[in-house]
């Protein structure tokens, strides 16, 4: 049982650059709960106790758990006293009691109280849902709100290949056991309430002119590589006159691929933040690798070597701690083949693929190389061809982490980082704003919304942190960090353009 107490202190970081648009800020009648003013008529009689309900009435089960940010609720009713007792329990089995993060925040006036819990994982409920009962007890009377959690599978993935398609949506914790290729058509997008354990590699590295999920193949002999430009040009073949064999350009991905003799290489496509994931025109580049471009024949017998695929997509969304135990994720792509006898040409290498990883409750043993998307090698051409095929470039690797993460000894390219809250953010905020420090990339730019309102922006330049103010009515919130380059109004609802939390303001 706890007491109403106090709140949580802010954390403070980096100064920065924010502008206010008031126009835009939530309006106070908002359907948002709102608490009662500091100059409000003194508390009513406490034995007259009544809790009319609870924001949110649901959630998902493990929110919280693994070092991830709590769940926060607010209760709304009339006549809570300054000395009300909060519990929180589950109603069913056991009635597990649940542990409140701190203690609860009464709002003056008496009519809220502000709450944070984690919601444990439980590996018996998989379907369906559990409801946890908020009780506010005093002057010898009760009453009681529900929150309903949705029940969600737990994953392990062992030695082996498994479909993109038979992964579920969300799951409430993730753990690789063995070593796991992906295989299908869109990205490898694991989501987690709580944390994820890396115990063994997780790829969707391409083979031979395969893709990996979601990339683009690689060239047949003298074809290009998928995806427009960003596929490697194919070379031509030789011809009876005597010209030699060409051999195929690298795709192009992160960096551009390497020319082959006589063959273009692939353009660099996408961006840094991998916005959008999921490419919408199968046959344009995007963000994800792209196939080599196939060598040519030689003048007699020699075939042309061909291009090699574009590594794939892997994204994991992990709402607590990312534990390295031993894993790792690769998205490589593959090398061209080389060419036949008699002067073919090798094929073109495809470009590395696309890692998306946010980790909100951080990275944990982040030591070693355990991230990379690397381009494959172009073929060897035979003795009578011009030259070997051209590399394909590097891939994209975007992490969101909160806190310092060595960067340098993690993964082949660097990543570029993406918005992240830190895990200090205050979970109730007083005084009308919430002061906190936000994670995320050198050279990028921010907007701050609040309920899918604009509230402020932020730029950051050499810094990865910065320290920021945000204003907040009174009630519960959603804010969120959104990039805001690439035309993102048409790409708002992507969990990679957004790091999202949940406040609650109190006067």
């Amino acid at each position: 049982m706890v007491r109403v107490g106090s709140v949580l202190a802010c954390v403070l970081g980096a100064g920065c650059s924010i502008v206010f648009d008031t126009d835009d800020l939530p309006r106070v009648d908002a359907p948002i709960i709102d608490a009662t003013p500091a100059d409000a008529a003194p508390d009513a009689d406490p034995t007259a106790l009544d809790v009319t309900g609870v924001v949110p009435a649901t959630a998902l089960e493990g929110t919280g758990a693994d070092g991830g940010r709590p769940l926060v609720a607010l209760v709304s009713g009339s006549n809570i006293a300054g000395d009300v007792v909060v519990t929180a329990a589950f109603t069913d089995g056991a009635h597990e009691t649940l542990d409140l993060v701190e203690a609860p925040v009464r709002a003056a006036g008496g009519n809220q109280v502000a709450l944070a819990l984690r919601l444990p994982v439980d590996d018996t409920c998989a379907s369906g849902t559990r409801t946890v009962a908020i009780t506010l007890a005093q002057a010898g009377v009760s009453d009681t709100a529900t929150i309903e959690v949705t029940c969600l599978p737990e994953l392990t993935l062992a030695a082996g290949d498994v479909e993109v398609a038979s992964l579920s949506p969300r799951y409430s914790r993730i753990e690789v056991t063995g070593a796991v290729h992906f295989n299908g058509s869109t990205p490898a997008i694991l989501r987690a309430t709580a944390g994820v354990t890396l115990g063994a590699l997780l790829d969707v590295d391409a083979a031979g002119v395969t893709a990996g999920v979601h990339g683009c193949g690689g060239g047949a002999a003298t074809a290009n590589g998928g995806c427009g430009d960003s596929g490697g040009r194919g070379g031509a073949d030789g011809t009876l006159a005597g010209a030699d064999a060409q051999s195929g350009g690298g795709g192009g991905f992160g960096t551009p691929g390497q020319d082959g003799d006589g063959a273009a290489r692939g353009a660099a496509s996408g961006n840094a933040m991998l916005v959008p994931l999921v490419s919408v025109d199968v046959n344009q580049p995007g963000n994800r690798g792209n196939g080599g471009g196939g060598g040519g024949a030689g003048a007699l017998t020699g075939a042309g070597g061909t291009g090699g695929g574009g590594g794939g997509s892997l994204a994991i969304f992990a709402g607590g701690r990312v534990t390295l135990a031993g894993g790792g994720l690769r998205a490589t792509g593959a090398a061209g083949t080389s060419g036949g006898a008699a002067g073919g040409a090798g094929g073109g290498g495809g470009s590395g693929g696309a890692i998306l990883l946010r980790a909100g409750g951080g990275v944990l043993d982040a030591t070693g190389a355990w991230m990379s998307a690397a381009g494959g090698s172009g073929g060897d051409s035979s003795p009578n061809g011009v030259g070997d095929g051209g590399d394909g470039g590097l891939g994209r690797i975007r992490l969101d982490a909160p806190g310092a993460v060595d960067l340098t000894a993690v993964t082949t390219p660097p990543p570029q980082r993406g918005p992240m809250w830190d895990t200090a953010t205050p979970l109730v905020a007083r005084g009308g704003s919430l002061t906190t420090t936000l994670f995320g990339g050198t050279n990028s730019a921010y907007g701050i919304r609040v309920d899918g309102s604009n509230a402020l922006d932020v730029t950051f330049t050499s810094n990865p942190m910065e320290a920021l103010t945000v204003p907040l009515m009174p009630g519960r919130h959603e804010v969120c960090a959104m990039y805001t380059a690439n035309a993102m109004v048409t790409t708002s609802g992507l969990d990679e353009t957004q790091a999202c939390i949940d406040v609650i303001a109190i006067p």
